[in-house]
């Protein structure tokens, strides 16, 4: 073979390496390193999610999904909210328009407000209103009869003082009194338990101490005497619970009692010598007032 053949088949072999590098590249690049490796890349970025299944508030269910392995959504649906029961059985003092309550033999039926002038929560007002409300009593040494309770004022029935306590809900300014469902609290007591009040006060004199008096020096009693003539109180119908008042160093005692009728005596005996003139004594003790009395004890000194 001569040298322009050896120089043909070795420009010849040259091509077809160059063609093969050429065509390893392309492949490396465009196939196996592009866009084209779509399923290495879908391998790559493949995640294997546990199969545990949420309960959806509508009873279905739904799995984990995506890469970070989230529940689905749940599908959303309009559910109609239950709503909670609730317990409105009202303590035995209490009552609403039209129920009758029964308290140590009273019965009461509030039957209609007539005012309610209460200042509403979100108002500041100059004064504070009350409630008015008509009310049926019954009981069972009195017939039926309406009255007019006012909000804290007591109402005196027979021998029972009835009181509206309070009254539910307190008011607000954008709520009219027709649209209140009204709950009205009451006490029911025995005028013995209310213990109303009034004072007794009282002066004794002792006298006379000295057979002749000097003008500008008279003769005054001694604290000791003022103390010696104690007295004996007791209400009429209550004999053994009696009471004995002791004069201060000036002659005179102040007591608040109950209100009821009451017997007053000298402790050491009746009136005359050495007893006191007008006792014994009945006296009326009422609310919120004073009994006044002066008592004059004779010594019996001539």
């Amino acid at each position: 073979m001569d040298n322009k053949s050896s120089r043909r088949v070795l420009l010849g072999l040259g091509v077809v390496v160059i063609v093969a590098v050429v065509c390893a590249l392309y492949v490396r690049v465009y196939v196996r390193g592009g866009v084209f490796d779509v399923r290495e890349t879908e391998l790559l970025n493949e995640v294997a999610c546990t199969k545990e299944a949420q309960i959806c508030p509508d009873g279905s269910s739904v799995g984990r999904v995506g890469k970070m392995c989230e529940f689905s959504t749940c599908p959303v649906n309009e559910v109609t909210p239950v709503p909670p029961v609730v317990d409105v059985t009202l303590p035995s003092n209490d009552a609403t328009l039209g129920k009758k309550i029964q308290m140590i033999g009273v019965s009461l039926t509030p039957l209609k407000v007539l005012e309610d002038s209460r200042c509403p929560l979100d108002v500041q007002c100059i004064q504070a209103g009350t409630v008015r409300l008509l009310v049926t009593i019954e009981s069972v040494d009195q017939p039926a009869k309406q009255v007019i309770l006012t909000l804290q004022k007591p109402f005196i029935s027979g021998n029972k003082e009835i009181t509206l306590v309070s009254v539910l809900p307190a008011p607000v300014s954008t709520q009219s009194a027709e649209d209140r469902k009204y709950i009205f609290n009451f006490t029911v007591l025995p005028i013995e338990v209310v213990m109303f009040t009034g004072i007794l006060s009282g002066t004794v004199t002792v006298g006379p101490l000295c057979p002749v008096e000097i003008l500008g020096k008279p003769c005054l009693p001694t604290p000791e005497q003022y103390a010696a003539q104690t007295l004996l109180l007791y209400k009429t119908d209550q004999k053994a619970q009696s009471k004995t008042i002791v004069p201060d160093a000036t002659g005179t005692f102040e007591l608040v009692l109950p209100v009821g009728e009451y017997h007053l005596s000298l402790s050491r005996g009746e009136s005359g010598p050495g007893g006191a003139a007008g006792l014994p004594t009945t006296l009326l003790i009422t609310k919120d007032t004073v009994s006044k009395i002066t008592i004059n004890i004779d010594t019996g000194i001539r």
